[in-house]
């Protein structure tokens, strides 16, 4: 049979059966080797998703890792166009190495984790700033251990103006200075979902980002409920840990008109102070319609029973096993009642799973379920 008459010979359906490999990097390997179509249909997938280093292992072996990835893409630059997520442990990164790495002319860049258990300086924050200003750029998760006020503030000054997701995890100075230079006549950034772990400089969420849809703070986030204010009629999900008396939602100055789904974990609920989800109630709209709660202790059964059993929702979602929900539901009897209590499975990473999931923004930004997928895939 003539090569050129098999079906083999259109690259569209090579394309498709490369695909079912995608996370088989072995096989892709393989595919390569057969011939210049299969090779492109592969490495679109091998090099997909790229990790500098492949694991931490000290300063002498990153840099050998970064010079051998710097070298394939000298000889191959093709290859730039199918990155779209770009994991990077700057831990033993040289300065040099690192501005290389930033400076690269990514494409299709979507999604960027960036890890460093040392310390920001400010030339590092500006080559991250050059990074975090590629025009595809769609999520970025940044982890880190120390950051100074002027270091922060350079990474996000040329912030892609595509970026939707963001994920932060750093610690540093509290102190907030309006009146640094780079916050002066700023237009702010519009996100849709932010993630908060740990961030290292008080009031600049609320005179950065504008927009957001799902805000998720981790218990150690100590964000001030007063720098939500710029996002209360926007925010269509809150996900919030109640770990200290400043998280009573009676100390909310504002109400969430949109709201349509509220997520409490109760990992601190004996540290906090008692009744701690009194004046909940103002936070109500009309478009609420889940409550869930995970990390649930048994001192917060009681509480929760009876607060949220008045609540104008259909359901009260406990985040749970099946066992663990059969073995506790009888302590929630107002709630069971009034057939307002139900048990959803736990997630690893809800933050993640419920981007996917979020019908408002895949509707608002016409994303195709490829597109969510790339952006969430970690």
């Amino acid at each position: 049979m003539d090569a050129r008459t098999t079906p083999f010979a259109v690259q569209e359906l090579v394309d498709h059966c490369i695909d079912f490999l995608h996370d088989s990097r072995p096989d892709l390997r393989v595919c390569a080797l057969v011939s210049r179509s299969w090779l492109y249909a592969a490495q679109r997938h091998l090099f997909a998703v790229v990790y500098l280093p492949p694991q931490a292992t000290g300063i002498a072996q990153t840099e050998r890792c970064w010079a051998r990835f710097k070298d394939i893409i000298h000889r191959s630059p093709h290859l730039i166009r199918f990155i779209h997520t770009l994991h990077v442990n700057a831990t033993y990164f040289s300065y040099t190495s690192l501005a290389d790495i930033c400076a690269l002319q990514f494409t299709r860049l979507n999604c960027v984790i960036f890890n460093m258990t040392t310390l920001f300086t400010e030339p590092r924050a500006v080559a991250l700033q050059q990074l975090f200003s590629v025009p595809s750029l769609h999520r970025v998760q940044l982890n880190g251990i120390y950051v100074n006020q002027a270091a922060w503030l350079k990474i996000w000054a040329r912030l892609s103006p595509t970026l939707k997701h963001l994920e932060i995890a750093c610690s540093g100075h509290s102190r907030h200075d309006s009146s640094n230079p780079l916050l002066i006549g700023r237009a702010p950034i519009v996100l849709i979902s932010l993630r908060i772990d740990r961030l290292p400089l008080a009031g600049w969420v609320e005179s950065t980002f504008r927009g957001l849809k799902l805000l998720s703070l981790g218990p150690a986030a100590t964000l001030a409920w007063s720098e939500l204010a710029p996002f209360s009629h926007t925010l269509e999900a809150l996900d919030i840990v109640l770990n200290t008396a400043s998280t009573r939602f009676d100390s909310l100055p504002n109400s969430f008109p949109k709201l349509s789904l509220l997520r409490i974990g109760m990992h601190g609920y004996i540290d906090a102070a008692p009744r701690t989800l009194t004046g909940l109630a103002n936070i109500i709209s009309s478009h609420l319609t889940r409550v869930v709660i995970h990390s649930l202790s048994p001192w917060a059964y009681d509480d929760v029973d009876s607060e949220l059993s008045g609540f104008p929702v259909p359901t009260v979602e406990l985040e749970m096993p099946v066992l663990e929900y059969e073995q506790i539901k009888a302590s929630f009897p107002r709630l069971d009642a009034k057939n307002m209590l139900q048990r959803t499975d736990p997630v690893e990473n809800w933050f993640t799973s419920f981007i996917a999931e979020f019908p408002t923004i895949s509707r608002l930004h016409g994303l195709s379920a490829e597109e969510i997928a790339i952006l969430t895939e970690e």
